[in-house]
């Protein structure tokens, strides 16, 4: 990724609010039917999980809304337009999605917060975008060597504004289904949308169904212990 493009994508970056309040999500939660007053209390809620998988898939839908119509935009104008905004469109949509997972992992009682907890909601983020054990390990080597740069010269080192950059910069590569279309003035515009919306609801799948895996396996380790 140019320097031009990442000060795109870090302007860009920095309008979205990638931090995700669990008051709001417990609120939300609530509103859909459970008894929850913290992150913790999410762990009790097997016997309703089926509303937690409601609220996932709910939460699932806006993030694949948001990131259709950032396609929308980029292809929109054709050429010109989608060299301009392509790079800032892909890392918009993966910023949705990561906050999509920072919600998901609130619900199946992780929190973000927590260190050992964020290494396994940053490794399902991952895991769904596309990367496996090898691309990860790329992933979170270039994210540490681009912190302690941004550590020494005094730049921007928030690691989740790094590690997006770094995310849509590969990303870039994966997305290329109907790629073609996008240069074309007014149907660029409706295949952007259609290929973002069918990326952010592939991810979003794969990360609903690796937490609600992972929150029965937790359950069934701990009913076996107890």
């Amino acid at each position: 990724m140019s320097d031009e493009s990442e000060r795109a994508v870090m302007s860009k970056l920095k309008s979205i609010d990638l931090h995700v309040d669990p008051g709001s999500v417990i609120q939300d939660a609530r509103k859909a039917g459970l008894n929850v007053h913290n992150i913790g209390d999410f762990q009790s809620q097997i016997t309703n999980y089926w509303r937690i998988e409601d609220l996932m898939n709910s939460y699932a839908g806006v993030a694949a809304r948001y990131s259709a119509m950032s396609g929308a935009g980029a292809g929109v104008g054709g050429f010109g337009t989608r060299v301009t905004l392509g790079v800032v469109d892909i890392a918009n949509m993966a910023a949705q999605l990561f906050r999509l997972g920072q919600r998901l992992a609130i619900v199946n009682g992780l929190d973000p917060s927590d260190e050992h907890q964020n290494e396994k909601i940053t490794e399902i983020y991952l895991y769904a975008l596309g990367f496996d054990a090898v691309a990860q390990i790329a992933i979170r080597a270039k994210l540490q060597q681009a912190n302690d740069i941004a550590g020494k010269s005094g730049a921007n080192s928030n690691s989740v504004l790094r590690l997006i950059i770094i995310v849509a910069g590969k990303m870039g590569f994966q997305i290329n289904t109907k790629q073609a279309a996008k240069y074309i003035p007014i149907v660029g515009a409706f295949a952007g949308a259609g290929t973002n919306y069918a990326f952010a609801k592939v991810a979003a799948k794969k990360m609903i169904g690796t937490y609600k895996d992972d929150y029965f396996r937790t359950f069934q380790a701990a009913s076996a212990q107890s």
